[in-house]
């Protein structure tokens, strides 16, 4: 496993930030921010399409609220039905968790790649040669790096870094909220938009800044996606209902789903009235052989 992972993960990665550094400059804090917005590049269909499941869900809210309604005490029915329409309409409901699932591996590599280059941690030099590309000697000159940006050793742990991220990842979160009359999703996203950031801003002051500058940089390239695509969001809910009508969408979609549920109640009636004349048809055409 773990030679599949140096393969995969972390050899890439380790080799690219070297090549980064030597072509920006020496610039470590550079590096970061450039490998980061390549990481992002890379991973855009993926937030792209993140965003755009949100705002369907969001339009689908008045659906799902008559689904729970109509089948409160009866939680199978509810969900099969809640699939169907996500599935009609081409939702995944994990689909959101994509790009934190895809980034949690680069930001594990990234930190052993910090602790492996600067020279901060000079006892891993000799098993850095390793991991390095044969075919890339100039890499050789280029080690250690410099961790220094901007007066701050991003091989050490920054308070203000780890306050921006906090930050910077509230705000996107708050972009990226759906509005919901539920009262229990309502309390579960106001958990998530407090602890998420809290847990990445404490874990930023345990580690390197170095990864405290990949979550920074990724959240603004976040937010700026998530503006252009679907505007300020939670965080600023005017800007984007102004003109939008939110009562009579909702008893359209409630009127919609009613005669939905209703059309297919019908065909199920339908169906086993068909199954019953044809279970009765048989049992007289047996009892007819019989008498003769």
């Amino acid at each position: 496993m773990g030679d599949l992972w140096n393969a995969l993960i972390f050899d890439p990665m380790l080799n690219s930030l070297i090549i980064l550094y030597t072509f920006l400059g020496n610039n470590f804090g550079l590096t970061i921010i450039v490998f980061t917005l390549i990481v992002n590049i890379i991973m855009l269909p993926l937030r792209l399409k993140q965003i755009r499941s949100t705002k369907k869900l969001a339009v689908l809210g008045p659906r799902l609220q008559a689904i729970q309604k109509k089948y409160a005490n009866d939680s199978q029915r509810r969900g099969q039905e809640t699939m169907r329409i996500y599935k009609e309409e081409g939702i995944s409901p994990l689909g959101c968790l994509g790009p934190l699932v895809i980034q949690m591996p680069i930001w594990i590599s990234l930190y052993w790649c910090i602790y492996a280059l600067i020279p901060t941690f000079p006892e891993n030099f000799a098993s850095l040669t390793s991991h390095m590309y044969d075919s890339l000697e100039f890499l050789d000159t280029a080690i250690p790096l410099n961790s220094t940006f901007l007066g701050l050793d991003l091989g050490q742990p920054v308070a203000l870094f780890a306050l921006f991220v906090g930050g910077s990842m509230w705000v996107l979160q708050k972009m990226s909220m759906m509005e919901s009359t539920d009262p229990r999703q309502q309390q579960t996203q106001k958990m998530m938009l407090w602890m998420m950031p809290f847990m990445f801003g404490f874990l930023c002051l345990q580690f390197p800044s170095g990864l405290s500058m990949y979550w920074m940089t990724s959240n603004l390239v976040g937010i700026a996606v998530q503006y252009f695509v679907a505007g300020w969001g939670g965080l600023i809910p005017s800007a984007d209902t102004n003109n939008s009508e939110p009562v009579k969408p909702s008893k359209i979609n409630e009127e919609d789903i009613s005669s939905e549920e209703e059309d297919l109640d019908e065909k199920q009636y339908k169906n086993k009235r068909q199954d019953s004349r044809r279970r009765n048809r048989n049992s007289s055409n047996r009892a007819r052989r019989k008498q003769r």
